[in-house]
């Protein structure tokens, strides 16, 4: 990456343009960190592509592996990104893998409800038939048909791998043949749909709910992986900063102590100001207000996209501040 910041550098300097060290960082950072997002977002999509298989028996199945392909990516991104201090990119990056997330969802919900509407209509075809013989149309059809209907639905509940959107298609399997229970006048098959219906309207809400509850879990496990691998990388900064510092300082002390020794007062004076200069950096990197600082802007980015987010940033950021005491 050095060698990458050298050559802008000096290409500028070709072109008999004056350089500017901060405009090629800043021009790097931007080449280095969206190829590190989107390094990440397709080491994301190639893992879920490559171990998901649709549909899952829950959403949580789904979000396993979804949290061990974004940790994967987040840990990518860290080790490519460069001075993303205001963590744009690592923002940018938590919207894609979100979006991506939300559309590995969309598809598991897709493959659940053709595979759902395939069991329901193999296993519809007995009735099918029968209402075609005219069956019901004969005294004590009703009840025969209320009795199919049973079996339908009995199989449709022991049948295997059906995915997350199981309730709802039945939901409208059920609505789609009421009118068929009404056209023979089976009151009693009715009551058996209308309470079927509510039965499985009443377990969609359950698991809009449920969903709802875990995709606002979700944002906050997400939030919290992210901001303890920052942690750790700024730890990481701190712990080889204070290193240098302390390699100057003793350097400095030490360079003080000979000018002194030799009768260079004048020189020993300014020296003296250098190692004050490098406690007070010391000092400064020792502070984790700069850590908990970067951990609480990357925080408070993310509430603003991520609504499960919301009401939990000052708990995540008091859990940091309570490590760095």
């Amino acid at each position: 990456m050095l060698a990458s910041l050298v050559e802008k550098y000096v290409a500028t300097i070709v072109k008999g343009e004056v350089p500017c060290v901060e405009s090629t960082v800043a021009a790097l950072a931007r080449t280095e960190n969206t190829a590190a997002v989107a390094a990440a977002v397709a080491e994301y999509q190639k893992g879920m592509e490559q171990d998901l298989v649709l549909p899952t028996d829950s959403r949580a199945t789904l979000v396993d592996v979804h949290r061990h392909w974004e940790r994967r990516a987040v840990t990518l991104f860290l080790s490519r990104a460069f001075a993303d201090n205001e963590r744009t990119y690592q923002c940018q990056l938590m919207r894609e893998l979100e979006a991506a997330k939300e559309e590995f969802c969309r598809r598991n919900e897709e493959a659940s409800e053709q595979r759902c509407q395939a069991v329901l209509q193999e296993l519809w075809q007995d009735v099918k038939h029968r209402l075609e013989c005219g069956d019901y149309a004969a005294p004590g059809g009703a009840q025969l048909f209320q009795n199919d209907l049973c079996c339908v639905l009995e199989g449709y509940q022991w049948w295997p791998e059906k995915g997350v959107k199981a309730d709802a298609v039945l939901e409208v399997f059920l609505r789609e043949r009421e009118p068929l229970a009404q056209a023979l006048h089976a009151v009693d098959a009715r009551l058996v749909l209308m309470e079927r219906q509510q039965e499985a309207a009443a377990a969609k809400e359950a698991a809009a709910r449920e969903a709802e509850a875990a995709c606002l879990k979700e944002q906050q496990y997400s939030l919290e992986e992210h901001c303890r691998q920052l942690e750790q990388q700024l730890l990481e900064e701190q712990r080889l900063r204070l290193k240098e510092q302390n390699r100057m300082l003793e350097h400095h002390l030490k360079e003080h102590q000979t000018l002194m020794e030799e009768g260079y007062k004048h020189d020993a004076e300014k020296m003296l100001l250098q190692v004050e200069r490098l406690r007070k950096e010391k000092r400064s990197t020792e502070n984790h207000a700069w850590i908990i600082s970067a951990v609480g802007l990357l925080v408070n980015v993310a509430s603003l996209f991520l609504p499960g987010v919301v009401g939990k940033a000052a708990g995540i950021v008091g859990n940091v501040i309570t490590r760095m005491l």
